[in-house]
Order: structure tokens, then C-alpha cells, then sequence
């Protein structure tokens, strides 16, 4: 859906993660307006592997660089229902795709 050139919807349930300590996950529709039905989250790693849920909400929730999370998601474009890449209308990542690469090989859960 986030490359299709139209766009389109997740259904509930789905979850997206670019990086391990962030996490959005699409709700039913009408849970929250507001969010296009997003829940955000901010997580943890315990060293036994335990994901831990440090915060979660709507509109509220800042991640890891001290951003708000809605935010920057609300700038998509409504055809990508929040979804943000490169060129959705988001603002840019304040980093850059190799240290998302290096974020997400180091994502504890994938050893």
C-alpha cells in the first residue's frame, strides 16, 4: 500500500515498524478520527528480549528523537491514511536510511 502510486488502506490489525522502538498499529475504524484510526507506540527492549511498551496512544505519543508522533503522520497524504515514505508529504527522517538499516539489524527480536 505505502508504494502503491494510488495509495490505499491497511486493515485493522496491521502493523507497521520502520524502526524497533516504534510501532503504529491501524485500529477499527472510528476508534480514532483523529488518527485515521492509528495507535502509536514507543517500545523498549528488555535483555531478555521483552518488548516493553514505554508509551501508547493517539496523539500524545513522542518517540525516540522527541518527536510527536501524529504530527509528522498526520502530513501524509490522505490517500496513504497516514502512512509516511519519502514522497507522501511527511517530513524528512532525521536519519538517514543507513542508520535505519542499523536499527533494524540490530532489532533484538530478529537474532
Amino acid at each position: 500500500m505505502a508504494n502503491a502510486p494510488e495509495g490505499g488502506a491497511c486493515p485493522p490489525g496491521t502493523v507497521i515498524q520502520l524502526v524497533p522502538a516504534e510501532a503504529m498499529v491501524e485500529r477499527r475504524p472510528g476508534w480514532s478520527p483523529a488518527t485515521n484510526d492509528w495507535e502509536f507506540f514507543f517500545l523498549r527492549f528488555a535483555a531478555d528480549g521483552e518488548v516493553i511498551i514505554e508509551d501508547r496512544g493517539t496523539d500524545d505519543v513522542v518517540n525516540q528523537f522527541g518527536g510527536n508522533c501524529l504530527d509528522c503522520h498526520a502530513l501524509a497524504e490522505p490517500r496513504w491514511g497516514f502512512v509516511c515514505e519519502q514522497d507522501h508529504g511527511c517530513d524528512p527522517l532525521p536519519i538517514g536510511e543507513d542508520v535505519i538499516r542499523n536499527f533494524q539489524n540490530a532489532d533484538p527480536r530478529c537474532d
